[in-house]
């Protein structure tokens, strides 16, 4: 059921079809998805919202869930950025197929995103 998800959000979002579950999109997804989990796992990290002098500490001193977050940062934007670019490519070619990011590109002024927020 899980890797259904995946290659269904593929499609339904950015119309990108993922026929195979080791496409590389769909693994970057799930790598992102674990990475997701290691973070938000209870007790897994210090509860910086609870001590937020925390937030403070640098990562060489332990405070390794700032890495973790960076990593994570940068993957997801790694996938839907290139999703969203694949898609801006495939529109400039005039190929649409209704996908949900084509209706947010399109709005995407009217609702104040920039391209960052839209992916």
């Amino acid at each position: 059921m899980e890797r259904f998800s995946a290659s269904s959000a593929l499609s339904v979002l950015f119309g990108k079809r993922a026929p195979q579950f080791s496409t590389k999109e769909v693994t970057e997804f799930f790598h992102s998805e674990h990475l997701f989990e290691k973070i938000i796992d209870p007790g897994a990290q210090p509860p910086v919202d609870m001590l937020p002098f925390l937030k403070y500490v640098p990562e060489w001193m332990g405070a390794r869930w700032k890495g973790l977050c960076r990593d994570l940062r940068q993957l997801r934007r790694g996938i839907f950025l290139g999703l969203l670019t694949e898609m801006e490519e495939r529109n400039a070619m005039d190929d649409y197929n209704g996908s949900c990011m084509e209706i947010v590109k399109e709005r995407s002024k009217e609702w104040g995103l920039d391209r960052e927020q839209i992916g």
